[in-house]
Formats: C-alpha cells, structure tokens, sequence
C-alpha cells in the first residue's frame, strides 16, 4: 500500500467518526416560534377578550372615560397604568363595587397608586417572582412551554387542589392583600391573581399580561380570566380604553367644523393682509413743488365747489383788512363799524351790505345758504381790489 492512499484511508476514518458523533449527538424538536399579530389583533389590544367574551354570550362594551358608572350588574376592565388614569379615579368607583359592581383590575394600577391601595387594601408584595428557566419548566408542565408555570387555586385562602396553568412574563410580583380573599391563584413565591368582595359587589387583580391578544389564547390564561371576574353568559363586560378616546382636533371638527373654517379664513386673510409686499401698489407720485397762490386758489374753488364758504369768507375778510391796513391810515385801531364807513367812502360800495358782509351778519354764517355766502365773499373781494387800484395812503 502506498503512503497516499495510507492518508486517504486515514482523512476518510476521520470524517466518517465527525459523522457518527455528530449523528448521535442531534436530534431534532418543535420550538414555537412566535408570529406578528393580524388584523383587528394587531390594532386592539382587547381582542382576544372581546372575541371569547363574544363566544360565550357576554356583551361587551369599550368606554373612554368613567364620567358616570357602568351599571350594578356589570363587570368593569380597566388595564393601563396611572398616567391613564389621571382623570378617571377608580377609587371613586367604591360606592359602584359596594352596591354590586365587579371591578377587574391588572396589577400595574396597584403600583404607585396610594389612595387604590387604602381603598382596596390591595398592595404589590416586595417578592419578585422567578419563573423557572426553559428545562426545568418544560420538566415541571410535561411540554414545551418556557413561560409557564402552574398556579394552585384557592378559596377562601385555601387550596381546592386545583391547578391552573398561567402563561405569561418571566418575572412578576406577588400581591398581598388586608382583606379576606375569596378566590386566588397562588404559588410558592405568593398570591399571583386574586379576588375580594367588597359590599355586594367584588375587586379581582389580575396581572397585566394575562389579557394580552398573544398571551390570552395559551394554556389556561382565558379560563383565569373567566373564572376571576366571574363572567356569565348574559353579563355585560366594559372595558376602560382611553386611547380610544376621540382626540381633541376631531372633535372640535365634528362640532364646530363651520367656525373653524369662518375664523381660520378671516385669520388667513389678516396675515395676507399685514405681509410685507415686493413693491409699491401703484407708482408713488412724484413730489412737486405748489406756489402759495395755487394752493389759495385750489382750497377757494374746493370751498365753492363744496359749498362750504365760512372758511373762504373769513380769508377773503381777511385778506381785506391787511390790504386796508396798508392804504388807510389808523385803519386797525379803528372800530368795525367805522372801518366799514371809510372803505364803502373809499371804493363807492353801499355801506350796509359791506357792513354785513365783513361782519357776517349776511346770511348768519354758513347757515344762511350758498348764494348769500358767495354775494358776501364777491362783494368783499369787489371792495379789496377797488383799494388796490387806489395809489398812495389815504387819511
């Protein structure tokens, strides 16, 4: 035998032990691979208990917020922490669970919660409970389950001899109760879900996961919720879902969807009214210079044209006086009366009606019409231009 068929025969004995060693140390078994949530599964987490609810001849009803009790016969779900709970107090639920109600509650409301625990006489156990690792459970349930474990029933805090498989979390807390417990689910770590009676009616505590659409269908964790809350067909479930609430925004729409868009569009139209603009609406004038004489005589011909003649006559009496001043000697400390005299002496007007025109008397002001007015004003500047042409001062 050659050297290279020596080392083939050796590599293929070598490959041909790594064969049967890994052959006999293999062998294979069915692990339950969790899948994604489907359909109305996925998108409410009250699923599961709706639809077994359903099943068995159990109205159920989702409300938003505990403004006013469910009635006496009813049996109240509320699951979700304190944050969703900041406006509905179950505590004030007290008087409701005495005169009948069943209130079912998961177990992280009770943490935190001071005024549930007095009422209650409720509270969460400082034992942390560790389910068994994945062997040691499978050899404790006879299957393949990792995250259960069993629970004994109790009654009136004994044992039934019972036993009820709960699925769920690794880790949860006991819970420890002041009140006599009618009906609880207990290990060797402590109480895991339990029931009181209050007055007529009960409080059960369950833990949160026990209700979750993955969780519910396993093992026993649908009969736990059954027999805990003491549901019967005919019964009428309601389940506390805040998320569900409608949001703000839409409900302002649904209610005053016209006044929104009123306000909204005149708020629109003020900011588009104030922005800044790129240019000038219109070409700015540009600025020319106006003589005194065009502007005396454009305010004159709107004074006429208006029919608004007080200012005008007084201007016009006015511009009389300082032309009088200049030609008449004494002329400003004279009295009206006589000023009157020497001008009509002056120019040959008729006294009286410049007497009344220089003082206002014709016509009363403005009140006295148009036509009076403009008379008074022609006849006064009439007397002005009749001094001007005459040459030199006059005593």
């Amino acid at each position: 035998m050659t050297q290279k068929r020596i080392v083939n025969a050796v590599m293929l004995a070598i490959a041909a032990g790594v064969a049967i060693w890994v052959a006999m140390n293999t062998y294979w078994t069915d692990v339950p691979v969790p899948g994604t949530l489907q359909g109305d599964a996925a998108v409410n987490p009250y699923y599961s208990v709706q639809h077994l609810a359903n099943a068995l001849g159990i109205q159920t009803r989702i409300i938003t917020s505990l403004t006013s009790a469910p009635p006496s016969s009813g049996v109240l779900l509320i699951k979700g922490s304190q944050t969703d709970l900041q406006h509905n107090r179950v505590e004030s639920l007290a008087p409701w669970v005495a005169s009948g109600g069943r209130l079912v509650l998961s177990g992280d409301l009770m943490w935190g919660n001071q005024a549930l625990q007095n009422w209650s006489g409720i509270a969460p156990g400082s034992h942390l409970v560790k389910k068994p690792d994945g062997p040691a459970a499978a050899r404790i349930l006879g299957n393949g389950d990792p995250d259960c474990a069993p629970l004994t029933v109790n009654r009136d805090g004994k044992p039934t001899g019972e036993t009820s498989i709960y699925c769920g979390p690794e880790t949860q807390f006991e819970f420890i109760s002041k009140r006599k417990v009618a009906w609880s689910l207990s290990n060797q770590y402590g109480v895991q879900v339990l029931r009181i009676d209050i007055g007529r009616g009960s409080l059960t505590v369950i833990p949160a996961w026990l209700i979750d659409n993955r969780n519910f269908p396993r093992r026993d964790d649908a009969q736990i919720f059954i027999a805990a809350s003491q549901l019967s067909g005919g019964d009428r479930l309601y389940i506390l879902d805040v998320s569900s609430a409608e949001p703000l925004t839409a409900l302002l729409w649904r209610l005053a969807a016209p006044a929104i868009v009123f306000f909204g569009a005149a708020i629109l139209l003020f900011i588009a009214r104030h922005l800044r603009r790129f240019g000038p609406l219109a070409p700015a004038p540009s600025a020319v210079r106006r003589s005194l004489g065009e502007q005396i005589r454009a305010n004159a011909a709107f004074a006429w044209r208006t029919r608004r003649l007080s200012a005008l006559r007084a201007a016009v009496a006015r511009a009389l006086d300082e032309t009088a001043r200049r030609r008449i000697v004494s002329y400003g400390s004279w009295p009206q009366r006589r000023r009157a005299a020497a001008l009509a002496e002056l120019t040959g007007v008729d006294l009286g009606s410049l007497n009344a025109a220089m003082t206002g008397d014709a016509g009363g002001g403005e009140g006295g019409g148009a036509q009076v007015q403009r008379a008074a004003i022609a006849l006064i500047e009439k007397t002005r231009r009749l001094i001007v042409r005459t040459r030199g001062q006059v005593r």
